[in-house]
């Protein structure tokens, strides 16, 4: 539908003021002879006139008006903070569990990825389970679209949600026909850009990724600098996915020169935070069992184990197993990003 222009003033006789007419006067009825049509007549040509300007305004000339398609690419859509999502940024997951699972069932895509990081990190306190993160992730993939639409033209405050949820997808596989892999690096970038912090964990884990090596190349040889970046950023502003992850990297010189004194570092300041994963610490009890870093002890080792058993670390149980039936082996840790 094109503007309208300027707006031009009539005079009496139905010509525009200031200008001559181009038709002569007797082809086209003035506002004397519209007068002069019976009050049927004009009652249609009202009638009818009404319906095409609805129908040009709709944007349905010649069609039925469009539904709002949340999947359709050409709508506009926006999803309501969920109950739960702020409690979950401030770091409050046990708070933010009840709300965000109550949200996810109604359909809520917010709700839905926030709710897949408590139910497989154990953020909150419970144990990790994967196959209800499954479930989850499969909820996101079904919405491929609608998660495009609002990653690209929902609210620039909310994208990075939804760019994040999109690239978790890609990374674990969820997408099929599996889009162009670099999508997924794009889009965890952007969202930590415009401010996610949760963000950095995803990005240095699509970064660290095998399947990185066959496309990468803004990164190509600074990739496993770029994620060890993103990773000691997160966790120094406190985030203890981000702070397990760090202890990842320097202990195995990812990124980062080889430092297991680092390592040792991150892992005991996640271990000491409310939030602490099973992971975490696990990864403490590793560091104490093996000396590594820190004066060998088995018993503060068997502490910290046990500590992670309880929030349902699989890795903890096998290690804290073997501790005390003295039997023979290494200790196991997560040797892996989480995000």
């Amino acid at each position: 539908m094109r503007a309208l222009g300027k707006s031009q003033s009539f005079s009496g006789g139905g010509a525009l003021s200031g200008s001559k007419p181009s038709l002569p006067l007797g082809s086209f009825p003035g506002r004397g002879a519209f007068s002069r049509m019976g009050a049927p007549f004009r009652g249609l040509l009202a009638a009818g006139f009404s319906c095409l300007l609805a129908a040009l305004l709709a944007g349905c000339w010649g069609g039925k008006a469009e539904t709002a398609d949340p999947s359709n690419p050409r709508t506009v859509i926006a999803e309501m903070r969920p109950s739960g999502e702020l409690e979950f940024l401030r770091r409050d997951y046990k708070a933010a569990r009840a709300p965000l699972t109550a949200a996810a069932e109604t359909g809520s895509l917010r709700a839905i990825y926030f709710l897949r990081i408590l139910t497989e990190t154990g953020l909150d306190g419970q144990p990790g389970d994967p196959d209800e993160a499954h479930r989850l992730l499969s909820l996101l993939a079904a919405s491929e679209n609608t998660l495009t639409n609002l990653a690209t033209r929902g609210p620039s405050a909310d994208r990075p949600i939804y760019k994040s949820a999109l690239a978790t997808l890609w990374l674990r596989g969820y997408l099929e026909p599996v889009p162009e892999p670099l999508r997924g690096i794009n889009y965890a970038l952007a969202a930590v850009d415009e401010g996610l912090l949760s963000a950095n964990n995803l990005a240095s884990a699509i970064l660290l990724d095998p399947r990185s090596e066959t496309f990468m190349t803004k990164f190509w040889d600074n990739r496993k600098e770029k994620a060890w970046e993103l990773t000691k950023q997160a966790a120094e502003a406190g985030d203890v996915l981000a702070m397990g992850n760090a202890s990842y990297l320097a202990r195995n010189g990812i990124g980062t020169p080889l430092d297991p004194y680092l390592g040792a570092a991150w892992a005991r300041k996640a271990a000491n935070l409310p939030e602490a994963t099973g992971r975490c610490l696990n990864d403490l009890g590793f560091y104490y069992e093996r000396g590594l870093a820190v004066t060998q002890d088995l018993t503060e080792a068997g502490r910290w184990y046990s500590l992670a058993a309880s929030k349902g670390s699989a890795l903890a149980q096998s290690n804290l197993s073997r501790l005390n039936s003295k039997g023979a082996g290494a200790p196991e840790v997560f040797e892996g990003m989480e995000y």
